[in-house]
């Protein structure tokens, strides 16, 4: 699941889950269950509210999710198997934020549930173990139990109303190496995932903006454009970019105009500026970083920069 929204759901039965995601497997099977970029939001239960999990010690992987302004007797999220909780936020209005699944007493299924640059109303104490040997629940010391400072607003069932605020905790407060957690390059709302070169907890990254839209059959805004040839590239790729001179028919005067390159980590790895006065340009960019050092392989993303404002990205994929 990736950049989902479940939001304003209500059970009155107090037997059943809200939401319920599981899978049938045979003996030897592990399921694997992703959760990306995603908002739980206003659910409302008397006691079950969203169960994830199955038997064979399920793989269950929550990466920069909002779980906020749930409402419930029990608890939010109740999971078992291999759990992994990383740059995600549970605030919600619930004994306990996350459950361990007793999965029935089976000693054959065990809990290992890890929390990593998260931030968990209560702490550890907003989780509920299910304390039999082979379960473990590790709160890292990179984690926080603190106010998350919502942006808010007049409309709780807006999905921005979980965004962060300028005084927010969770800014820049998520791990420093996103290389293995598989990220899209936007958040929920179609923002850059990382910003000034960190990643913020939550489905949403403040003040980080568009990512563009290079697919070639949704045009750009005519006025600019930017490509890049050969792509992908193993010794040097050539950028054209194009944008409003001087002088063109309603176009706004330019002072500043350049391409800056970034990595996966959302690291600026190199800018090459532009002449604000010519409409079309091509630069060569040979693979390296701003000390002249060769980058490693991988996807880049170039974004054309004007006024200080990024008009339009492209992705690139160096192979060496």
């Amino acid at each position: 699941f990736e950049n989902c929204v479940f939001e304003n759901l209500s059970v009155a039965d107090d037997d059943a889950n809200v939401i319920q995601i599981g899978g049938i497997q045979y003996p030897q099977q592990q399921n694997h269950f992703s959760f990306k970029n995603s908002l739980f939001s206003n659910i409302s239960s008397h006691d079950n509210m969203i169960l994830i999990g199955s038997r064979n010690n399920p793989k269950i992987d929550i990466t920069n999710c909002t779980f906020a302004g749930n409402q419930g007797d029990a608890y939010t999220l109740m999971v078992n198997g291999e759990v992994n909780i990383v740059n995600s936020i549970f605030d919600n209005d619930t004994p306990y934020q996350i459950k361990i699944n007793p999965m029935d007493g089976n000693p054959n299924e065990h809990t290992n549930l890890t929390i990593d640059h998260s931030l968990v109303k209560d702490g550890i104490d907003g989780i509920l173990p299910y304390p039999v040997p082979g379960n473990t629940i590790n709160f890292l010391p990179s984690s926080m139990d603190a106010n998350p400072h919502f942006s808010g607003g007049f409309d709780i069932h807006d999905p921005l109303f979980y965004s962060l605020s300028e005084f927010s905790p969770c800014i820049d407060s998520g791990t420093r190496d996103i290389s293995d957690l598989n990220l899209p390059p936007y958040d929920l709302a179609g923002n850059w995932r990382i910003w000034n070169g960190r990643i913020d907890m939550g489905c949403f990254e403040l003040g980080a903006p568009p990512v563009g839209n290079d697919d070639p059959s949704v045009p750009a805004v005519p006025a600019f454009s930017l490509t890049a040839y050969p792509n992908p590239f193993s010794a040097f790729t050539n950028i054209r970019a194009e944008i409003p001179a001087r002088g063109d028919r309603g176009a706004e005067a330019i002072n500043t105009a350049r391409i800056v390159i970034y990595n996966l980590r959302g690291q600026m790895v190199r800018a090459m500026e532009l002449d604000p006065g010519v409409r079309q340009q091509v630069l060569t960019w040979d693979g390296r970083d701003s000390r002249n050092q060769r980058c490693s392989n991988g996807i880049y993303f170039l974004n054309l920069v004007v006024d200080g404002r990024s008009i339009i990205s492209k992705k690139v994929t160096l192979i060496r």
